[in-house]
């Protein structure tokens, strides 16, 4: 059974980097087609795409009243999203900074987590919260599509193109995308479901593996993304979709699932939560304080989230 499940998580993992490679590829060019700001195509389009495994992971877990595991698998992967991926692309590739550009997404990704921290003082996160964090999520998305289109509009005018060869691409690559995403969440679940197999025969208990396992296992789309961005021509897009990856977290993920079944907050994740919180204010100090993440600073980051990782499994 054990060499099974291993071979799933290589299985898995080597999808998921193909699914990863091909999303990029098909992301950038129907931004292209589309005229759609890169932003707007890191920060919405693909922050939502990576988000879905997170938002079938916790729908899943919600609907089995395993609140543990829903709120475990939000604060691992956003942990994961800030620590291990920007650390990982910057060891990479050391990754340029505009700090403009993020400025709005940084501030709200402090919020949301600010939010996250409150929702973990009490006993519930009931229907009413959950659907407040669903407004939010609503205003911040037309907001970004708004700010998309003001974009578009500040670019230079391009010259016409054959309509219907245009329409024909646009439709192919939304098919390419629409492929890759399938194979990123299917050989993410694999993933996921063949580790905590292994951390259970392990003896492994339900919060370590909602934090670390599956957090991390739903943080993997996002990784194979930021891998291929850090080695092409737009590495500021490991930004966009960090950011948005971790608001889409918060306000969409426990929003459903708390409007679906309210959700026990388990006060043994206090600590959790508060370094979650502590991490988005590092993340955002470093996106508007430096001009780059360098190496040293990248392998600074896979260090700590080691350690943080060391330190659940031996707690």
């Amino acid at each position: 059974m054990i060499a099974h499940e291993l071979l799933l998580v290589c299985f898995g993992l080597v999808m998921l980097l193909l699914s990863g490679e091909i999303l990029m590829s098909g992301c950038l060019n129907l931004s292209r087609l589309a005229r759609l700001s890169t932003f707007f195509i890191a920060a919405v389009v693909m922050g939502f795409a990576t988000s879905l495994p997170e938002l079938a992971v916790s729908v899943k877990s919600a609907l089995a009243g395993a609140s543990g595991i829903t709120l475990g698998n939000i604060i691992g992967s956003n942990l994961a999203n800030t620590w291990l991926i920007v650390g990982l692309s910057a060891t990479i590739n050391p990754i340029p900074i505009k700090p403009q550009n993020h400025l709005s997404n940084n501030v709200l990704n402090v919020l949301t987590h600010m939010i996250l921290f409150m929702v973990f003082q009490q006993t519930f996160v009931g229907r009413w919260e959950g659907a407040i964090l669903l407004i939010v999520f609503a205003v911040y998305f037309r907001w970004m599509c708004h700010n998309s289109a003001q974009g578009h509009q500040e670019e230079k005018p391009q010259k016409k193109q054959n309509i219907k060869t245009s329409k024909m691409k646009i439709l192919f690559w939304v098919g390419v995308v629409l492929v890759s995403l399938v194979g990123l969440i299917i050989s993410a679940e694999i993933l996921v479901d063949a580790a905590t197999v292994l951390a259970h025969y392990w003896g492994v208990e339900d919060k370590v593996i909602a934090i670390s396992l599956v957090g991390l296992g739903t943080s993997l789309p996002e990784v194979a993304m930021a891998v291929v961005a850090a080695r092409g021509p737009e590495p500021a897009l490991i930004f966009s979709n960090v950011l948005g990856s971790n608001i889409f977290n918060i306000l969409l993920i426990l929003g459903v699932t708390s409007c679906i079944s309210p959700i026990k907050v388990p006060h043994t994740m206090q600590s959790d939560m508060l370094f979650a919180v502590i991490s988005s204010l590092i993340l955002a100090l470093l996106i508007q304080k430096s001009k780059k993440i360098t190496r040293l600073v990248g392998v600074s980051m896979l260090a700590i989230y080691s350690i943080y990782i060391m330190l659940i499994y031996t707690a």
